[in-house]
């Protein structure tokens, strides 16, 4: 009778040793690593998401960036003013879903994936570089 109090601790040991669960985040400013954000356009400014990152390429003297909306295919810019909302990051992790404004984002491998709801997106990653489709 000894083995269930012991198989009852192992299997304690192992539900409180378990990977974080993956969380659906509604922020609307998130940051992926310290070179990667995105944030919530102000609807003022276009609305949808931007994303900000060394891995954009470079298109000026201004800050890359890459914008999606609810429609419509991807638009790489530069800006130098910043259209978004105020308040405090959140970090994305691993398994992360981001959903906003009609688009959703999810994190794997240190790379942030989005689409639209129309099936154009993005990748994004230091890492893994930038790629539109």
């Amino acid at each position: 009778m000894v083995f269930r109090p012991l198989a009852a601790a192992a299997l304690a040991a192992l539900l409180l040793a378990a990977p974080a669960q993956a969380e659906k985040v509604t922020a609307k400013r998130v940051v992926l690593d310290t070179y990667t954000s995105c944030f919530l356009v102000m609807p003022v400014a276009g609305g949808g998401i931007e994303c900000s990152s060394t891995a954009l390429p470079d298109t000026g003297e201004l800050d890359p960036y890459v914008a999606l909306h609810r429609h419509g295919r991807t638009h790489v810019g530069e800006r130098g003013d910043y259209p978004g909302f105020p308040g405090r990051n959140v970090r994305l992790h691993d398994g992360d879903v981001w959903q906003i404004a009609g688009i959703t984002c999810r994190v794997k491998a240190r790379t942030i994936t989005c689409r639209n709801q129309d099936r154009h997106g993005f990748r994004l990653g230091t890492a893994s570089g930038f790629k539109r489709f």
